[in-house]
């Protein structure tokens, strides 16, 4: 861990958030201003009454949110430790890179549209490689061992939602047998005939490895809501030699088990 978390007042998150920008032009400890930026989760300043409908009004929240709910440290901490990443990792939707805090910095690459966050994570974690980019129409030739990342809930991007549109592209930039890593809402595969397509696209690419179900207030202690979410763990099965990759499979799901002792989805190998 390269920064320790400090304590903030989570009631002048939109003052800290500005203060980090200047505090980045002052030169001032990057440790601070890590802990200080907090992203644009929650900060919306709009109401109900403002707006004829409840589907209007959470359209407008996620045009000013975009999705910055950023991952807790304590989570993290927790997702990198479940994986324990010994290779080059992407996080397509970086936020100002909490995941390159937990890992090698020079190994880190992040991918964020937002220019606030980029400027962030390039001051606190210079050595990591930044791109500010929409991970939609992000392109690479590269391709990474894993992909740790928390995008954005329910999206629209193209055709399908953002949470999909990851999982997809992200089977693109992983390396054979790569392992991909995404904070999810709790509904999200849950539904066999809902998600049908994304389960069919699951099976053919990917190997499951498992599903850990977070607490429900995992995000309040900053953006002051509640809303039930999990991380789910797969491997690319995109490759030959798929034998030599199942230490890894089989490592990382022990770990994800011994996170939770509730198993939703089918812990198999592919043969």
């Amino acid at each position: 861990m390269k920064y320790k978390k400090i304590e903030i007042d989570t009631t002048a998150r939109a003052e800290l958030n500005t203060d980090a920008l200047s505090q980045i032009e002052a030169g001032q400890a990057p440790g601070i201003v890590f802990n200080n930026f907090t992203g644009a989760g929650g900060l919306h300043g709009l109401e109900f009454n403002q707006f004829g409908s409840f589907h209007e009004y959470t359209e407008a929240k996620k045009a000013i949110e975009s999705g910055q709910f950023f991952t807790t440290f304590e989570l993290a901490a927790k997702i990198v430790e479940t994986v324990r990443p010994t290779g080059t990792i992407l996080d397509p939707c970086a936020g100002k890179g909490i995941f390159a805090n937990f890992v090698e910095e020079s190994l880190f690459t992040g991918v964020e549209i937002d220019p606030k966050p980029v400027r962030v994570g390039t001051y606190c974690f210079p050595r990591a490689e930044w791109h500010r980019a929409n991970a939609q129409f992000w392109n690479t030739k590269k391709r990474y061992n894993y992909i740790l990342t928390n995008p954005p809930f329910n999206l629209r991007w193209g055709k399908l939602n953002s949470q999909d549109f990851i999982l997809r592209k992200a089977q693109q930039w992983l390396k054979s047998h790569g392992i991909f890593a995404a904070i999810v809402p709790k509904s999200y595969l849950s539904d066999e005939m809902y998600h049908k397509q994304t389960r069919a696209y699951i099976d053919k690419h990917y190997n499951w490895i498992g599903q850990v179900e977070l607490d429900k207030d995992a995000f309040k202690e900053l953006y002051n809501v509640s809303f039930e979410t999990k991380v789910i763990f797969f491997q690319n099965c995109e490759g030959e030699n798929y034998s030599d990759s199942l230490q890894t499979w089989a490592q990382i799901s022990d770990r994800v088990e011994q996170c939770t002792e509730e198993k939703k989805f089918e812990r198999t190998g592919r043969k």
